[in-house]
């Protein structure tokens, strides 16, 4: 098992063994395929964490930048001119953040 991160690299650091475990544990899981398998690698792979991560603090991003510039795209993509409310309707923001994405959407493009 690694040693704990302690430096600006760990949410790499944490990622790169967050999925080494969940990985191992999958095969592991997958292989049996039984419900009691399955929540004992979940146990298992939490108590790592435990173990190596217990007692700091450990920042988990949301992703929201990702999540927010895939929608950017989308929006941008899917815009014809009339459909601020329908856009605003399906990815449940406002009529203004259809504006807001619209105009960044345009300035990157003229950029």
């Amino acid at each position: 098992m690694p040693s704990p991160i302690y430096s600006s690299d760990a949410y790499k650091g944490f990622q790169k063994y967050f999925n080494q475990v969940v990985s191992e544990a999958m095969k592991k899981a997958i292989a049996t395929a039984r419900e009691e398998d399955i929540e004992k690698f979940t146990n298992d792979a939490f108590k790592e964490f435990c173990m190596l991560y217990g007692g700091i603090s450990v920042y988990i991003p949301l992703l929201k930048v990702e999540r927010d510039s895939a929608r950017c795209r989308l929006i941008a993509k899917e815009f014809n001119g009339k459909n601020h409310l329908e856009l605003a309707k399906k990815y449940g923001v406002t009529i203004q953040t259809i504006y807001k994405t619209l105009e960044r959407a345009r300035k990157r493009k003229n950029a």
